[in-house]
C-alpha cells in the first residue's frame, strides 16, 4: 500500500484555474487566475509527499516527473495537460509508445496500477466508466495491460494537476 499524504483523490475534471486568495498590487481581485505548475513544484510535490525514500523513488508519479523532468523545451504544466487532454495513446509520453515498453512498466508498476484501479472505481462506483477510458479495444492481455498502463499514467497526471493547483 502506497502511504503519502493525499490532499484529495478527486476524480474530476481537473481545475484549470483556482481563486486567488490575495488582492493584486492595485486591490483588484485576481479571480480565475491559471497556476503554473513547473518541474521544481513537481518535484516538490514529490518529496512533501513522499516521506520514504524508498518508496518515493519506486513510485508511479516519481517514474513520471522524472520523464518531465527530463524533457527539455516542454513546460511541465504543458506536458501534464496534453497527457490528461489527448491521453498516453497520443504519443504524448515517448517512454510508452511501444508495447513492449507499455509491458515493462506494467510489471514494474502492476501493484501500485491495480490501486489506482481499486481508487478510482471506489470514487467513481462505476467499472464501466473504467472501462470506457480506455483508448484501445482490449483484445488480449498485451492490449489490456498495455490500457492499464496508459490509465495508470493518465490518472497519475490528472491528479498532479489536481492537487499541486489546489496547493
Amino acid at each position: 500500500m502506497i502511504t503519502k499524504n493525499k490532499k484529495t483523490d478527486s476524480l474530476k475534471t481537473p481545475p484549470l484555474y483556482r481563486k486567488a486568495e490575495e488582492r493584486g498590487a492595485g486591490g483588484e481581485s485576481k479571480e480565475n487566475i491559471k497556476m503554473t505548475i513547473t518541474k521544481n513544484s513537481l518535484k516538490t510535490y514529490l518529496n512533501t509527499n513522499y516521506s520514504n525514500p524508498n518508496e518515493r523513488n519506486h513510485s508511479l508519479e516519481n517514474w513520471l516527473i522524472r520523464v518531465i523532468c527530463q524533457r527539455t523545451g516542454y513546460s511541465a504544466q504543458g506536458q501534464l495537460n496534453d497527457i490528461v487532454t489527448h491521453g498516453c495513446i497520443s504519443g504524448c509520453v515517448g517512454e510508452l509508445i511501444y508495447y513492449g515498453d507499455c509491458i515493462e512498466f506494467y510489471i514494474k508498476y502492476e501493484k501500485q496500477i491495480w490501486e489506482l484501479i481499486y481508487n478510482f472505481m471506489q470514487n467513481t462506483g462505476q467499472m464501466g466508466q473504467f472501462i470506457d477510458s480506455f483508448r484501445l479495444q482490449i483484445e488480449d492481455e498485451t492490449s489490456l495491460k498495455v490500457n492499464l498502463s496508459w490509465f495508470a499514467i493518465e490518472q497519475i497526471s490528472f491528479q498532479l494537476i489536481s492537487n499541486i493547483e489546489e496547493a
